[in-house]
């Protein structure tokens, strides 16, 4: 059952990297009850991320939630443990995080600010996900 919901969650992040931008969120696509979207989606270097995943369907759904930051070529450059318990999720309600822009760099044995660029906030519930795609940038424009 993992494997093929490994192999189903493979093909499902495959699809949204390819997709264009406007077909990224589940909020277009019938039946995916999921919605992960971030508070804006152009960053400045160092400001926080603030993330909310939320059941935009119509019935409550129980699961484990998870959410991580993937950059651009797939790496998971954070993600949040949930400690492994079951929630419920009502129509309109959610979970929310705020990510600080750091990853952890083994050879500085510290969390560092990632690069910019292009990131993933991705988030799974009771069988669903979705991926939000925004960038961060060094040079924000004013």
């Amino acid at each position: 059952m993992m494997k093929k919901l490994a192999v189903l969650a493979a093909i499902f992040v495959v699809f949204l990297i390819i997709t264009p931008g406007s077909m990224v969120t589940s909020a277009g696509k019938p039946g995916y009850p999921i919605d992960v979207e971030t508070d804006r989606q152009v960053y400045p270097i160092g400001v926080d991320v603030v993330i909310v995943m939320t059941n935009v369907g119509n019935e409550t759904l129980w699961g484990t939630p998870g959410m991580w930051i993937e950059d651009n070529d797939g790496n998971i450059v954070y993600s949040w443990c949930f400690i492994q318990m079951i929630i419920s999720m009502v129509p309109g309600g959610g979970v929310g995080v705020t990510w600080d822009q750091t990853t952890w760099d083994d050879d500085a044995d510290d969390w560092i600010q990632v690069d910019p660029g292009k990131y993933y906030a991705c988030g799974r519930f009771a069988g669903y996900g979705d991926v939000d795609k925004f960038l961060i940038l060094e040079h924000f424009p004013k």
